[in-house]
């Protein structure tokens, strides 16, 4: 793991256009040699995959932070992610991203059932 461990809200989500707004917390400082390790030139690519018995849905996305909030407690980015037509893709883009920054995530399956399964 990279530092502190990131966390990541979701700041704005549109399934239709499959745009996403985000912060991520703490601010992610792209000067580190760590930071780069991650994000490359700010840019974190991922692979969304959604697996249920329905069907098997993979999709990439990228993921760009553009800059620090003022405070630089936290820092913006902005994704496009095809996963999010499917239902269920904000927590298989959350669950991709936070591995991603965090090397681990929460298993979204702890509780039996996936997120998107009433």
């Amino acid at each position: 793991m990279i530092g502190k461990p990131y966390s990541v809200e979701i700041r704005s989500l549109s399934e239709a256009t499959c745009d996403v707004v985000l912060e991520i917390k703490p601010a992610v400082d792209f000067v580190t040699e760590e930071a780069r390790k991650v994000f490359g030139n700010n840019v974190l690519r991922l692979v969304c995959r959604r697996a249920d018995s329905r069907d098997d849905v993979m999709s990439t996305g990228i993921v760009e932070v553009t800059h620090n909030t003022p405070n630089h407690e936290s820092s913006i980015g902005y994704a496009k992610i095809e996963s999010l037509r499917y239902g269920g893709g904000k927590e298989i883009f959350t669950q991709a991203l936070l591995t991603a920054l965090n090397g681990e995530s929460d298993d979204l399956y702890e509780s039996g059932k996936a997120p998107w399964e009433s």
